[in-house]
């Protein structure tokens, strides 16, 4: 199956959309919008995207993937990219979907920082509900993230320079030029404090009526979703339905060679397809 691309317009340019549709477009039953991750656990999930969209589309689901601004083949640098500008390129997606396809409804994928992405813009009401929000191991903690992005600088500054490099160094670049470059990517200050500001881990409770799904990954000896994670989907079901699942297989996002995870993207169409129903 090959995908369809499209580049969307908006004011801050020209988004590219790859969108994966059944044979039959009069067997559509739903649209769904893939949030990306954040970099290079981007462009290793792209394989994972791909495979995931082709089975959803034998499913009568149409994949929608947006590159986000400064991303891909987006418009726009990914140094000049923020928060805001992203959370308006998900709301641009959604109002050409439902202005172009208004009988289908309209779900959202977000995988990585795309989950905190997707989920910021439902509870900050950025845009109308969608009919269900899915996440693939998601990032709730925007400081814990940069913490760890920041790492791979770090890392790299170990082996590379004669004289120690800390965090607090980093920030104080980061403060001092507005720009920070790591492991190839450059972003600016306004969206790693955007980032840094989220923590959703602290959420006592969702926006009414979001039907959630919350899947995580690993290999053994994991068995089981993240405590954490238990810990706040049990806050959030004492409110909400919340549907959550650990699934056994790679973590695609970081592995070192492309891989793949098809029984998270079986049991993803499956509750797509049945949270329709509820």
């Amino acid at each position: 199956m090959r995908p369809h691309l499209y580049f969307l317009g908006t004011s801050h340019g020209d988004l590219l959309i790859t969108e994966f549709s059944p044979d039959s477009l009069n067997d559509r039953l739903l649209n769904l919008i893939v949030v990306p991750p954040f970099c290079e656990e981007m462009n290793k999930s792209r394989k994972m995207i791909a495979d995931f969209s082709r089975l959803a589309a034998k499913n009568n689901i149409t994949v929608s993937v947006i590159d986000l601004f400064g991303t891909g083949d987006s418009a726009g640098e990914l140094a000049e990219a923020t928060w805001e500008i992203w959370q308006d390129n998900l709301v641009a997606m959604v109002n050409q979907l439902k202005d172009s396809m208004p009988e289908i409804p309209i779900a959202m994928l977000g995988i990585r920082t795309g989950a905190l992405l997707a989920l910021d813009c439902c509870i900050t009401n950025k845009m109308s509900l969608p009919n269900s929000l899915m996440m693939w191991q998601p990032v709730l903690n925007g400081q814990q993230f940069i913490n760890q992005f920041m790492r791979l600088r770090l890392a790299a500054e170990m082996m590379s320079a004669s004289t120690k490099v800390t965090m607090a160094d980093l920030m104080t670049e980061l403060e001092q030029t507005s720009l920070i470059e790591i492991a190839g990517y450059t972003v600016n200050k306004s969206l790693v404090d955007a980032l840094i500001s989220l923590n959703y881990q602290k959420l006592e409770q969702l926006p009414p009526r979001l039907k959630l799904s919350w899947f995580e990954v690993g290999l053994a000896p994991k068995t089981n979703l993240l405590p954490i994670s238990q810990k706040l989907i049990e806050r959030w079901q004492q409110a909400h339905s919340v549907h959550s699942e650990f699934i056994s297989g790679d973590v695609f996002w970081q592995t070192q060679e492309i891989t793949t995870a098809e029984i998270l993207s079986q049991r993803s169409v499956e509750r797509l397809l049945g949270s329709l129903n509820e």
